[in-house]
């Protein structure tokens, strides 16, 4: 049986986005100019496991789930934009033909695609 209590205690992904919004626009408006504030905010992006992945010759960047390990980035989560890729109107899955997709398709061709790259 799910514990009921435990479930309304743990933030929901809405909640979760809104404060790190939140988090992350009063560190812009008031915080990134102060060191203390730099450095609280960093730990903070570190704890939560983001990363930024910058393409330096275009200075495109995207924010990222990634794992760092002694300070180096070892893996970068791609498992939203793989999905994204068998998207057709952003809640079905297709593939290159337009048949709709089970995620246990998904999963296969996500993993054939891994194994050739």
């Amino acid at each position: 049986m799910k514990n009921l209590s435990l479930t309304r205690t743990k933030p929901s992904g809405r909640e979760i986005e809104k404060d790190t919004k939140k988090r992350v626009d009063v560190f812009i408006n008031s915080g990134r100019r102060d060191v203390k504030e730099r450095q609280n905010f960093s730990k903070w992006f570190f704890d939560m496991g983001l990363v930024i992945n910058i393409d330096l010759y275009t200075g495109r960047f995207e924010i990222d789930i990634g794992t760092v390990e002694k300070k180096v980035l070892v893996e970068l989560d791609m498992r939203l934009e793989h999905a994204a890729m068998f998207m057709k109107d952003g809640a079905t899955f297709v593939d290159p033909e337009g048949n709709p997709l089970t995620i246990d398709d998904l999963e296969k061709t996500i993993s054939q695609r891994e194994k050739v790259h």
